[in-house]
């Protein structure tokens, strides 16, 4: 699954934790009682050993407190399930013959065109005609030739 993921550019979909639900929370108290007792051992055991210990470093009970977190995320993204946040299409190239030249193009016309909007006079007309045009060739030009390197 994954590699037909990757051939059609899709990201794989974020999986996101489900939020307490109350209707299952004596499925979620067992689970963790019945096949986590395990781990719950092993943390009781550390938890017990920190007791004894003269000196309790902070990463003796960070290490305690992952496990802790571990194991009952672990639970509930079993009990609770999890939800698919989406699929993330990556954008694909829907223009490939619109180069940086029709991107600069396109960008004086707007700005020619902005100027306009702003002072409405005969030069800003004129010089928004031009950017136009200018655009306009610059992408047929662009297209024209995406075309002939294309079906050579």
């Amino acid at each position: 699954m994954e590699q037909i993921i990757n051939e059609q550019n899709i990201e794989p979909p974020q999986r996101q934790t489900v939020k307490w639900c109350s209707s299952k929370g004596d499925k979620f108290v067992d689970y963790v009682k019945e096949n986590q007792s395990d781990q719950l051992k092993e943390i009781e055991n550390a938890l017990d050993n920190l007791l004894i210990a003269e000196n309790v470093d902070q990463a003796d009970l960070d290490n305690v407190t992952s496990n802790i977190c571990k194991n009952f995320n672990d639970s509930s993204k079993i009990i609770f399930e999890t939800k698919r946040t989406g699929l993330f299409h990556k954008k694909q190239n829907e223009r490939p013959w619109f180069t940086d030249t029709c991107k600069n193009k396109r960008n004086l016309f707007h700005q020619a065109k902005q100027r306009y909007k702003f002072s409405k006079n005969l030069t800003n007309k004129k010089a928004m005609k031009e950017a136009g045009i200018s655009y306009k060739k610059a992408m047929s030009c662009s297209y024209h030739t995406f075309q002939r390197e294309y079906y050579k």
